[in-house]
């Protein structure tokens, strides 16, 4: 464990926020924010002073160390049934721009440009109605027989729902294979986004997202 009086700062803590000043009072305390805090952090937009105040707990933690990794981002598609307004990523099947990696391109995409400081692969994609369970199976098998030594972060909560339909599994059983084939840990974003979707589309995606949250319990349970 570091020692906190070791941390440095350049400049004693500042805001014109006043809202922040209790806040900063508990962080210097080290007691637990509470949700009102949370808010108030949120609509504060004073990023300085947040910025001091976690930096401030970071340095506590770890001392002068900061930690990160260098990923390639591989997404392997970009054709999707759903059809979320802010997405400018998905697309339809047979519309101009939309591909599907065959995986051999998959891992083609990996290897170039990779050194030995390649940490993580990245790996997301749409929903595509038509690519069978085992693609995914064998995209993450592939990865990780080429590359054991990359950590292999793929896969929304979305997308598990998604594989447990097509492959008429449970969520638990889909996270199962996936860690039996190489997967390492999965990203934790895209159910806020469920709200947008609308008409058909949003019936799609509203049933993804219910079994979704459905989805995490057992992730967190296999580890």
């Amino acid at each position: 464990m570091p020692d906190p009086t070791s941390t440095r700062k350049l400049h004693p803590f500042q805001t014109d926020d006043p809202r922040l000043r209790p806040i900063h009072d508990k962080v210097m305390a080290q007691e637990r924010l509470s949700a009102d805090d949370a808010l108030a952090l949120y609509r504060s937009g004073d990023i300085l002073a947040i910025g001091w105040l976690a930096n401030h707990v970071r340095e506590r933690m770890h001392g002068d160390i900061a930690y990160f990794n260098v990923n390639r981002h591989i997404n392997y598609t970009n054709v999707c049934v759903a059809a979320c307004r802010l997405c400018a990523f998905g697309r339809k099947k047979d519309t101009p721009g939309s591909y599907t990696m065959a995986l051999e391109e998959v891992w083609e995409t990996a290897a170039s440009g990779y050194t030995e400081a390649i940490t993580e692969f990245h790996i997301v994609g749409g929903l595509h109605a038509d690519l069978p369970f085992q693609y995914y199976i064998d995209l993450i098998a592939g990865l990780k027989e080429r590359f054991p030594q990359v950590h292999l972060k793929a896969f929304t909560m979305v997308e598990i729902s998604f594989f447990s339909k097509i492959g008429k599994m449970t969520p638990r059983e889909v996270l199962i294979r996936f860690k039996e084939a190489g997967l390492d840990s999965m990203p934790g974003a895209a159910r806020r986004f469920f709200p947008i979707a609308s008409g058909t589309l949003f019936a799609i995606i509203r049933s993804t997202a219910a079994s979704g949250w459905n989805s995490r319990a057992p992730r967190m349970k296999l580890g």
